[in-house]
């Protein structure tokens, strides 16, 4: 049976001093650190806190996505300190230390680009886009994601994507969200889900997954047979200028073979529609 020892710190480091080195650079690391130590003292920001509220709060960041060390980074410690935190060695904590855990906010922006975090945001980015007339697939392809990929995300089978897909997601959506899509199909079937706009959410509660949507209950919701009404118009005014049957599908989200339906008996003479062009 073999027992693994620790390597030795470099040289430069109290860590070193206190394994028995008293080089001339260890030490001055040592009297550095004593020297601030005493002056924490003197100010009162050395006195030590239960770690009860930091270990939650470590533990909310590192839930989220956060590593170890990129808590240690933010509250100016050790990692050790956080993995030691975390696991409830801790029973009291630095009150500077622990002051700089709370500060710091979950936000998936210090997070690794392939950590995975909550799909909550993502999930209603797309449902938001979809709402307002931005089909599944197009909402895709900026995002740089197979349709089917996003699907199962829009379904809830994959609770959590990656920190990339997130902010990819958040780019497209602060991009789109401003303008009405093309798609009433898309707008259809949102309406049909129960699906809220990105009026609905604002930039703090739509990654909350306690959240709810702020929906103004003084102006009632566009009915589904108010969307497929104006599907309708469309479709028609988009005929009357002769524009190709699978132009139109494609600029509504629907099939050739509804546009079809729609149409019957509302083309107009080329005549006609050179004069209605004139005017437009």
């Amino acid at each position: 049976m073999t027992t693994r020892t620790r390597p030795i710190p470099p040289h430069g480091e109290r860590a070193r001093y206190l394994r028995g080195c008293r080089c001339s650079s260890c030490s001055k690391a040592h009297y550095r650190y004593m020297s601030r130590y005493r002056l924490d003292r003197e100010r009162g920001t050395h006195r030590r806190v239960p770690g009860a509220p930091a270990r939650k709060h470590a533990q909310a960041l590192y839930d989220a996505g956060w590593t170890t060390s990129q808590i240690a980074d933010a509250a100016g410690c050790l990692q050790t300190t956080v993995s030691r935190l975390l696991r409830g060695c801790h029973k009291t904590i630095r009150a500077d230390i622990a002051t700089r855990i709370l500060a710091a906010k979950p936000t998936i922006a210090a997070c690794s680009p392939t950590t995975f975090v909550p799909a909550v945001g993502t999930v209603r980015r797309v449902q938001a886009l979809m709402s307002i007339g931005y089909t599944l697939n197009s909402i895709a392809q900026d995002v740089g994601m197979y349709r089917t990929a996003l699907g199962n995300v829009l379904n809830g089978k994959r609770a959590t994507v990656t920190v990339a897909t997130a902010v990819a997601m958040a780019r497209v959506y602060s991009r789109r969200s401003k303008t009405s899509g093309p798609s009433l199909r898309a707008r259809l079937y949102a309406a049909r889900q129960g699906w809220s706009g990105p009026l609905a959410w604002d930039a703090a509660s739509i990654d909350d997954p306690k959240a709810r949507p702020e929906t103004d209950t003084t102006q009632a919701p566009e009915s589904i047979r108010d969307i497929a009404a104006a599907r309708a118009d469309e479709i028609k005014h988009l005929g009357r200028f002769g524009v190709a049957e699978e132009e139109i599908a494609r600029r509504v989200g629907v099939t050739v073979g509804y546009v079809h339906g729609q149409l019957l008996g509302y083309r107009v003479p080329a005549s006609r529609r050179q004069q209605l062009e004139e005017a437009a």
